[in-house]
């Protein structure tokens, strides 16, 4: 009977852990996805931009997400790469409608849908931060919190000012 219940125990803790393993793999995919779109978006901006404080914005922006992505990579070829994770498509909305954007059109334009784009990462990542017990990964996400939100303010300033 000692053997029975100490079994179950174990497939128990096992089973648990796997699926805290699944949420935290499947919260650094969908933050890379984030990332990269973000990036794409930000290479746009650095291109059809003319708007130095939007040219520092999508910089920093590039910089930023490249590193955090490296490290989450990382993480997902270290840690995670037994555990199976499905890719959700590249999700840029109105990335076509932005590409023929210009001037101040385009900026307008541009810093509304990466305000949208950080929100919409702020929002996943509070809902998730509970959940995820790995230092690393927590940490990745508190941060995440911090920066998109004062990247928001940033934004708004500019958005603000044009």
């Amino acid at each position: 009977m000692k053997k029975i219940l100490l079994l179950i125990s174990i497939i128990l803790t096992s089973t648990s852990l796997y699926a805290n393993r699944m949420t935290e793999a499947g919260y650094l995919e969908k933050i890379s996805q984030y990332h990269e779109n973000g990036i794409e978006m930000s290479k746009l901006a650095l291109n059809k931009s003319k708007n130095k404080e939007i040219e520092k914005i999508a910089k920093r922006n590039i910089k930023e997400q490249t590193k955090e992505l490296k490290k989450i990579d990382k993480l997902r070829s270290t840690i995670y790469s037994d555990v199976i994770v499905t890719k959700s498509g590249n999700n840029i909305q109105k990335l076509g409608e932005l590409q023929n954007r210009s001037g101040k059109e385009f900026d307008k334009m541009y810093l509304e849908m990466m305000a949208k784009h950080h929100r919409s990462e702020i929002l996943m990542t509070s809902k998730i931060l509970p959940e995820l017990n790995r230092d690393e990964v927590h940490h990745i996400a508190v941060k995440i919190v911090k920066n998109k939100g004062n990247e928001i303010e940033k934004i708004e300033k500019i958005k603000n000012s044009l």
